[in-house]
């Protein structure tokens, strides 16, 4: 069992008292079940609820005290999950030398209570995406070989004693987290009441992310959606090593990349490539390489825009290990255009780190390409928007052809013209990495806020929701977050500029 909670009397009386009901709930699925009760929206008040914990007929006499000693249960929860020390109790087992919670049991029982109440919780998730994303991490540590798959890699093993006493240990937090988010919604609380789990971004503390395992910020990876907070990017960073295997793992993974894996898969996908831009360990180079085969293969995928110009950033802390393959990727004529000018972007950024000399033999090397009739046109122009960024004399006739191939091609939206050559001389050195110089200011709290409110923009509003199945287990249905977003870096702006949105209003 779990250390006491501080109010561990009247539990321990009542399941005393229910001890002559042979179908009562489990210890610790009885304790779960008891503490969702105690946060349940108001509806539930009239349920029966007492007797499905006693496994009783609904209309079922209790004794008077046994329903008292539920309620004394029921207000003791309260207070503590007001005081936010709440802690979830429960039997043990013992697996592969691990003494194991029975947390699984333990939600199993608080997802039954919440059952009961399934209209109040979708109400209050559909205005509240935090208290969703909360729910559905009770659902996978209730049946993490059901839910898990859907988070964590398939070489992940469900059943492992060491996975299990990591994502169980997880249990306390998320329950005193949800009962503040629930509370709130429900207007327990005053804005003056100074509640200490409130926040609605995981605002956690430095020293208590640290005690969180790998697992654990996976699940914050994986479940937050473009809301993620920068404190847990900042903690799996400072992981370095310890983190490689599961970000590394997620992104190899076929599954994530299929074309239904959107929301919160679809954001996880973007947050391993950027944490792992940010590990500064040459062993995190072999995983962001290998998404440059990802790009060719799923050219459409929104996911590219939103990491494209961040490339040069991403590999910035390990330019000496990638930076063969970056050449041979941006040589690789079996690749497109996309690939290829984001693996160029990474070439020239090092070559600027070492020097004149190396930035202007880089140069020639990106002319030869654009010169090059043997390679497809657009690949030939994006090059040349890249020399655009470092004009050079020696190159301006190059420049120049490639704009009477543009209009050869009749080209609706030419990637450059003879105005942006006379620009960009009179401009000089620009290279357009220096206006992506910083991927992870995606997680500043302003940053969320911003996208919070161009999401509310474009959809007008959306709907969190949560579906029981018909034997009433709780289910998490996809919640409201931006599965893709509607314009990408490369499109067209939609002000009408006729500049691609990265180069408009993107910034």
């Amino acid at each position: 069992m779990n250390s006491p909670s501080p109010h561990p009397t009247s539990f321990q009386q009542l399941r005393a008292a229910a001890g002559i009901y042979p179908d009562a709930l489990d210890f610790s699925t009885m304790h779960g079940f008891l503490a969702g009760i105690s946060m349940a929206p108001y509806e539930l008040i009239d349920r029966p609820w007492l007797p499905l914990a006693l496994g009783l007929p609904d209309e079922a006499d209790i004794p008077d005290e046994i329903i008292g000693l539920a309620m004394q249960v029921s207000d003791d929860m309260v207070e503590d999950l007001i005081e936010g020390v709440f802690e979830p109790q429960a039997a043990t087992e013992q697996r592969d030398g691990y003494t194991l919670p029975r947390m699984d049991l333990w939600c199993q029982g608080f997802l039954q209570a919440c059952a009961l109440a399934k209209e109040g919780w979708e109400e209050m998730t559909s205005d509240d995406l935090d208290l969703a994303k909360l729910l559905l991490s009770i659902n996978v540590i209730a049946a993490p070989e059901r839910y898990g798959p859907l988070l964590f890699s398939k070489d992940v093993s469900f059943t492992d004693a060491g996975f299990l006493a990591e994502i169980r240990g997880l249990t306390g937090a998320v329950i005193n987290k949800i009962a503040s988010r629930a509370f709130e919604v429900e207007g327990l609380f005053d804005e003056e009441d100074d509640f200490p789990m409130q926040d609605v971004d995981f605002d956690f503390a430095e020293e208590e992310l640290r005690e969180i395992p790998e697992q654990g910020l996976m699940l914050f990876i994986l479940t937050m959606g473009d809301r993620l907070p920068r404190v847990v990017v900042d903690e799996s960073v400072r992981r370095g090593a310890d983190m490689l295997l599961f970000l590394s793992a997620y992104l190899a993974d076929d599954q994530h990349w299929e074309p239904d894996a959107a929301g919160d898969r679809w954001w996880a996908l973007l947050h391993c490539i950027f944490i792992l831009g940010a590990i500064d360990d040459s062993r995190a180079a072999a995983p962001l390489l290998g998404l440059f085969k990802r790009m060719q293969d799923l050219p459409d995928d929104d996911l590219w825009d939103w990491a494209s110009g961040y490339w040069p950033a991403l590999f910035r802390n390990k330019r000496e290990a990638a930076a063969p393959a970056l050449r041979r990727i941006a040589e690789d004529r079996a690749l497109g255009w996309y690939p290829r000018s984001e693996a160029m972007g990474c070439v020239l950024e090092a070559a600027v780190a070492s020097g004149s000399e190396a930035l202007e033999a880089a140069l020639d090397w990106v002319a030869a390409i654009a010169a090059d009739e043997a390679e497809d046109d657009d690949t030939r122009c994006w090059m040349g928007m890249a020399l655009l960024n470092f004009p050079r004399e020696r190159h301006r006739l190059l420049l120049e052809s490639l704009v009477l191939m543009q209009q050869q091609a009749g080209l609706l939206y030419m990637n450059f013209d003879l105005n942006d050559i006379d620009r960009a001389f009179q401009t000089g050195d620009a290279p357009e990495w220096e206006r992506f110089p910083d991927p992870w200011s995606f997680y500043d709290p302003e940053a969320i806020a911003q996208r919070q409110r161009r999401w509310a923009e474009e959809d007008n509003g959306g709907e969190d929701s949560f579906l029981f199945d018909d034997d009433e287990e709780f289910m998490p249905a996809e919640t409201f977050v931006r599965e893709q977003p509607k314009v990408g870096r490369n499109d067209p702006c939609p002000c009408g500029s006729g500049k691609k949105y990265k180069k408009c209003c993107l910034h």
